[in-house]
């Protein structure tokens, strides 16, 4: 019976190992131990592999669809007759990709601030960990190390 479990651990180890495609390098299990842990391993060297080609397929399928969104939106102005000028093109394209990014962010922060499910405590400190990036992006507000030096700074210029 011990032979039998054997046999079918090796069957299993080669079907592994040729699936996995490993090989049968000069550094190959022996014992019945050995090749049960080398399936647990292949098994799950296959499984993460399986799920990071996935992930990385839908992070680049959502890339496109963005800037299939966004290309779709900068056309009408590539359809303005007479042609505008390259530079005037390639402006009014960085622009709008840059708005398109924006407008993307702030319907995810939208989305994310309307959960209910989130105390009222954590979604202003989500609220004000947005306000603070928002702010560090323009520049003479990034010496500004606080919201409430922003707020300050601004009313009192009011």
């Amino acid at each position: 019976d011990q032979d039998l479990l054997q046999i079918y651990v090796c069957c299993v180890y080669f079907i592994w190992t040729v699936f996995t495609t490993v090989g049968f390098g000069d550094i190959a299990a022996d014992t019945t131990a050995e090749r049960i842990f080398c399936i647990c391993i292949f098994l799950t060297a296959a499984t993460i592999f399986g799920t990071l080609v996935s992930q990385i397929k839908e992070i680049i399928a959502n890339k496109e669809a963005d800037t299939k969104d966004c290309d779709s939106y900068v056309d009408a102005y590539l359809s303005i007759k007479p042609r505008l000028p390259i530079n005037t093109q390639l402006e009014i394209r960085s622009w709008e990709q840059f708005r398109y990014s924006r407008k993307q962010v702030q319907i995810r922060n939208n989305e994310v601030l309307s959960r209910l499910s989130l105390s009222e405590r954590l979604r202003v400190a989500i609220a004000q960990n947005i306000e603070n990036d928002l702010f560090s992006q323009v520049a003479f507000l990034r010496k500004k190390n606080t919201i409430e030096s922003i707020r300050t700074f601004f009313s009192a210029e009011l």
